[in-house]
């Protein structure tokens, strides 16, 4: 019906709309072998993760972005090659969406063993200079052992561990000096 012809109107403009985008941003080189511009890519840092989809913080604007094919199908070590804090190249699709089409090294990382049977590595965030580890010096205690993998976590992941004391007036003189050793 009516309804029908109008969604396939919409559909046709947008198939066009997306046509002349891609035709301002790729070279006929560029164009055939599916890779924007060098030029035409932007520097960016990874903000936000939500399922597939990324906000990538270029400076000035994040734009919403999706990850390239071939980066999808890459070799898989971890659960997903991109998290936040990652610095990526983005081409930019429309206003405020993009594609991220190359992941630069990360230099640190927090990350843990994935749940389940996959041997993948779970990364949770990326290119921290320092972890902040804030606990409780009273109600509710610290354990030894939270900090203790933190730190390890930390120092693994190529950051300096910084430990942070909360509550220390909630405790006595001998209670502050267990802490201190």
């Amino acid at each position: 019906g009516e309804g029908a012809r109008s969604l396939v109107g919409i559909l046709c403009w947008l198939k066009e709309h997306v046509d002349r985008v891609r035709n301002r941003h790729f070279s006929d080189k560029s164009q055939k072998e599916g890779m924007p511009m060098r030029d035409t890519l932007l520097s960016g840092v990874v903000v936000r993760a939500l399922g597939r989809v990324f906000d990538v913080d270029i400076g000035r604007e994040t734009l919403q972005c999706e990850l390239r094919g071939r980066l999808k199908s890459s070799v898989r070590k971890t659960n997903c090659p991109v998290c936040v804090g990652d610095r990526v190249k983005v081409s930019r699709s429309f206003d405020h969406f993009g594609t991220i089409e190359v992941i630069e090294e990360r230099h640190s990382k927090v990350s843990r063993a994935a749940a389940g049977e996959a041997a993948f590595e779970q990364v949770i965030a990326a290119n921290l200079d320092q972890m902040v580890i804030v606990v409780a010096a009273k109600a509710p205690k610290y354990t030894q052992g939270l900090i203790d993998r933190l730190i390890v976590t930390a120092l693994n992941g190529n950051m300096a561990p910084v430990l942070c004391i909360n509550k220390m007036d909630l405790s006595s003189e001998d209670e502050i000096e267990d802490i201190r050793t």
